[in-house]
C-alpha cells in the first residue's frame, strides 16, 4: 500500500513541476515535427514507387553520352557473367 502512495506522490510531484502554460506549444510544434517526418517519408515512397529510368540514362545524365560504338554490356546475362568472370571450362 505504501508502494502504491509514494509512486502517486512522486506522479504528483512530477505533473507539478510541469509548465502547464507552455505544454500546448509543445505539443503543437511535436505534432507538427511528426506531420513534417510524414511529409518526407511520403516523398520518399512517391520517388521509390515511380517509373524507373534506365542505368543507361542515369549514366548520361552524369557521364554525358558515350561516344563508344560497342557497348559494354549486353542484354543476355550470361555474357555478362562471363565478361565479369571469365569464360567457363567446361
Amino acid at each position: 500500500m505504501t508502494f502504491y502512495f509514494k509512486l502517486h506522490q512522486k506522479i504528483f510531484s512530477l505533473l507539478q513541476k510541469i509548465n502547464f502554460k507552455n505544454f500546448d506549444k509543445a505539443i503543437v510544434k511535436f505534432s507538427k515535427c511528426v506531420e513534417s517526418f510524414g511529409n518526407s517519408m511520403d516523398d520518399m515512397t512517391q520517388e521509390i514507387n515511380s517509373k524507373k529510368i534506365t542505368d543507361k540514362k542515369n549514366l548520361e545524365s552524369i557521364w554525358g553520352t558515350s561516344k563508344k560504338q560497342t557497348p559494354i554490356w549486353s542484354n543476355n546475362d550470361s555474357d555478362n557473367l562471363d565478361k565479369i568472370w571469365g569464360k567457363k571450362n567446361d
